[in-house]
């Protein structure tokens, strides 16, 4: 069986479903030696190339007709028999074209199966449910990536019966760690290893909440011998929010050290992973399984503070893997955050049912998920 990924983007660009489609296409590879699998991208770099046994693809100049043209190709010239493309990118832009690739590569390429995995459904803008929705009536198959998602697009797309549910894994692979790395790691980053850490990780944008974090770390003061470490890109210069950000920052007074490290290579991120105490998650809708920061947060076995989601989440349980604040309440995100520094074993406990609950989302299991979805879409036994 040939699988054929669309994605906007891919590594080594910086994009977070571009990470996704990586760790996926490796993944069913090492699954089943059946497997053959490429990706379709934009044409960012090389015009080809090979990653060991994932053929890519980087093609797309433009997503208009001339790219779209050249995705069909790329299709017929590889024989593909399942087409699946990830959605959103930036790179496709708001061209209502993209929209229909399903139905031109069904019309196009006979006995092609077209999938489509929704990443961000519910926070989407009306114009976007709406290609979203084109993309998924023209679909052979949807896929999402939390219960929540599910119910929400089966009720409003009335694709019943045609949608399944693949949790996401962490992106940033688990590096080899050892513990004597942590001063020189938090040195680089001008932070002291004694201190408590406190991380904040993820692409700093409107959705994630990080006002609420700075105002947080501005109530702590010298309550607890607290440090900042945000494992971001801050960009002042050339993004308005980030200007803001920076604004509020300075507004605060906030006497802990802060320390954005900018873009880091996933194994650094692993490496600053390890050496935080605590992580924060603060998004303005709350966090939710698709969230692939808390994913890597808990595959890196952290105790993580989140915004609780407003529908509730079931397998992220107050206390036991996860500690709960209301989401925008940076007064409880302050408490929260001393209430770990003074109860050990409360992190502790955290941080097991963090280790416990990663296992349900490694990229073993995601891979098959998807192999039972492929295999069903082909009519062919189930493969494990």
């Amino acid at each position: 069986m040939h699988i054929g990924f669309i994605s906007g983007a891919y590594p080594p660009q910086h994009d977070g479903i571009a990470d996704y489609t990586a760790r996926l296409a490796h993944a069913l590879s090492k699954a089943d030696s059946g497997i053959r699998v490429s990706v379709i991208t934009s044409a960012a770099h090389a015009s080809q190339e090979a990653e060991e046994v994932v053929a890519i693809y980087r093609i797309v100049k433009r997503w208009n007709i001339f790219g779209i043209a050249a995705v069909i190709r790329c299709a017929l010239k590889q024989h593909v028999d399942i087409i699946h493309i990830q959605f959103p990118s930036v790179a496709y832009r708001k061209t209502l074209l993209f929209c229909v690739l399903p139905l031109l590569l069904r019309m196009c390429c006979p006995g092609v199966k077209v999938i489509v995995t929704l990443h961000e459904f519910s926070v989407s803008r009306p114009l976007n449910r709406a290609r979203q929705f084109i993309l998924s009536i023209c679909s052979h198959r949807v896929i999402v990536t939390d219960a929540y998602e599910y119910a929400l697009v089966n009720r409003l797309l009335g694709v019943v019966g045609r949608v399944s549910t693949i949790p996401i894994g962490s992106n940033i692979a688990r590096c080899a760690y050892d513990a004597s790395e942590k001063p020189a790691l938090l040195r680089e980053c001008k932070l002291d290893h004694q201190s408590f850490i406190v991380t904040f990780f993820g692409v700093i944008h409107p959705d994630k909440g990080f006002e609420c974090f700075l105002r947080a770390l501005s109530h702590i003061g010298s309550s607890i011998p607290a440090q900042a470490l945000v494992i971001s890109e801050l960009n002042p210069a050339h993004n308005e929010y980030h200007a803001r950000i920076t604004r509020l920052k300075d507004a605060l007074g906030i006497s802990i050290p802060v320390a954005v490290t900018g873009y880091e290579a996933p194994e650094k991120v692993s490496r600053l992973l390890f050496a935080s105490d605590i992580c924060v998650l603060t998004f303005v809708d709350g966090v939710s399984l698709r969230r692939g920061t808390l994913m890597a947060e808990l595959a890196h076995h952290k105790p993580i503070i989140a915004t609780r989601r407003l529908c509730g989440c079931d397998a992220l349980s107050d206390q036991e893997n996860i500690l709960f604040v209301p989401i925008g309440d940076d007064h409880e995100l302050a408490q929260a955050i001393v209430t770990l520094y003074r109860d050990s074993a409360l992190r502790s406990t955290l941080s097991q049912g963090a280790a416990v609950l990663a296992k349900e989302f490694s990229w073993e299991r995601i891979a098959n998920s998807h192999l039972e979805v492929y295999n069903k879409i082909m009519n062919k036994k189930i493969v494990r």
